[in-house]
């Protein structure tokens, strides 16, 4: 899996200054050992990524499986765009046609109860 890893960030060009470091986030980003595993097979620093800037957080919540949910969560406070600001699109809503037995069977499920 490392090994693919490196590869998508050497297609994607991160290389050089800009993409030095990988930080490890998820609740496999709590494996023992795993950034130095990381570091070895990537041949770049690594570490777990925590979630920092979230005052209050429970210890619980403190490890590297919430790291995501709290990036998303500063974000959101950042104000980005206001999804309701957008104006409407149309959306088109296909239904498939009601066949004879799945008629039967909730009239059948319908009287029942």
């Amino acid at each position: 899996m490392m090994g693919e890893i490196g590869r998508t960030l050497k297609d994607l060009h991160f290389v050089g200054p800009i993409g030095r470091q990988v930080v490890l986030v998820g609740g496999g980003a709590d494996l023992k050992g795993i950034a130095d595993y990381t570091q070895v097979a990537l041949g770049r620093a690594a570490r777990v990524g925590r979630p920092r800037g979230l005052h209050g957080l429970p210890d619980a919540h403190a490890g590297p499986a919430f790291a995501t949910l709290a990036g998303l969560v500063l974000y959101a406070a950042s104000d980005p765009v206001d999804l309701r600001d957008l104006p409407m699109m149309s959306q088109d809503v296909y239904r498939p046609k009601n066949s004879g037995i799945i008629n039967r069977l909730m009239a059948a499920l319908k009287s029942s109860f």
